[in-house]
């Protein structure tokens, strides 16, 4: 099912640029979803979803859920590097399977926006950052919010605080929402929000790292207790190219920042937590394999012990190098969905692993 879930060749593929309307793309959709009902959702465990088919630069997905739906913000540009182009697509799926066809929510003219990261409010909204220019050039950050995974409105504007990425928006009860950033120049820190939202709060954690040593592209989990865990990828290779964890066991007051035995450069992880089972599911795309991998661990396993993260299981495999990558995770009835692009400069497509 091309472009709304990739099983096999025995369903022929449907094409975006083949639909007439949106009312018979979503027909089509919804017959689709009938075989798929059919079929059963755990038939498609562990198997590569197309959520968008590679004819463009389509990249740096993040997926999470709203209004019953699991939901797909993405980028659309014409190559990696274009630094004036760039619109932000959105799509939904009521199994994590079928996609709807994607609508364009945001495009700033002249400008390149792009998703860096996503969350929740606190009352089930769906937020996401848009990042107003280019990495090196950048504009501003805007806030987005939805109801219903149909239609966004920008909530906030965050000022430039020089190049850099702001990350997937955490729930840490006693403070709101928080949201981790990196700087280019080798700063990092959070941003929260007492408000939903609507106005943010940035407090500087470490300032002057090397390009190794600083974490980036960082994602957070609430794990209870006041304690925050997080990973920040590795941008540079001095200091033996590893992933590292972030600790806070005062709701994100302090911090430790500790090495970990996950080794690679530029590969972005997304962590989600089991409340009930205390397990924590880390998601990974090695670009220099060119391979998903997922790492399961008990929380008292890697707490305190980053040199603790168990070997992965490789649960999708893809290009190598930088136009692949960014997974990015969210749960979804009582599943775990991962989404990542793969392709190359000018052309590649968003794919999604349903798992448990």
């Amino acid at each position: 099912i091309s472009s709304y879930g990739k099983i096999d060749a025995k369903i022929d593929p449907i094409k975006e640029d083949t639909f007439i309307n949106a009312e018979s793309a979503i027909e089509a959709a919804n017959q689709i979803n009938n075989v798929v009902n059919c079929i059963g959702i755990e038939q498609f465990i562990n198997k590569s979803i197309s959520v968008s088919r590679a004819d463009k630069y389509r990249c740096w997905p993040f997926i999470g859920q709203v209004a019953n739906k699991a939901i797909c913000v993405y980028v659309e540009a014409l190559e990696h590097e274009d630094a004036d182009k760039g619109a932000i697509y959105a799509t939904s799926s009521d199994n994590g399977i079928v996609w709807r066809p994607r609508k364009k929510i945001i495009d700033t003219p002249n400008r390149r926006d792009g998703i860096t990261g996503k969350g929740s409010d606190q009352n089930g909204a769906f937020l996401i950052f848009n990042r107003v220019g280019y990495p090196s050039s950048i504009e501003s950050y805007e806030v987005y919010r939805s109801e219903n995974g149909e239609t966004f409105e920008k909530i906030s504007t965050i000022d430039s605080f020089t190049s850099g990425h702001i990350g997937d928006i955490v729930n840490v009860p006693n403070v709101g929402l928080m949201a981790f950033y990196h700087t280019y120049n080798r700063t990092w820190g959070k941003f929260t929000s007492e408000d939903n939202g609507v106005t943010w709060k940035k407090t500087e954690i470490e300032v002057g790292l090397t390009a190794s040593s600083c974490p980036a592209e960082i994602s957070a989990i609430y794990v209870g207790n006041g304690k925050i865990l997080a990973i920040g990828r590795c941008e540079g290779g001095e200091n033996g190219e590893v992933s590292w964890q972030l600790q806070s066991s005062d709701y994100g007051v302090t911090w430790e920042r500790l090495a970990t035995n996950i080794v690679g450069v530029s590969n972005t992880c997304s962590l989600l937590y089991d409340e009930d089972a205390e397990t924590i599911t880390l998601f990974r795309y090695n670009r220099q394999t060119g391979e998903l991998e997922k790492r399961v661990n008990q929380l008292s396993e890697v707490w305190d012990n980053p040199q603790s993260w168990s070997e992965p299981t490789i649960i999708a495999k893809g290009d190598k190098g930088q136009d692949a990558g960014n997974v990015n995770a969210t749960k979804f009835r009582g599943n775990m969905i991962a989404a990542y692009y793969t392709g190359n400069s000018i052309d590649t497509g968003i794919y999604a692993i349903t798992t448990k």
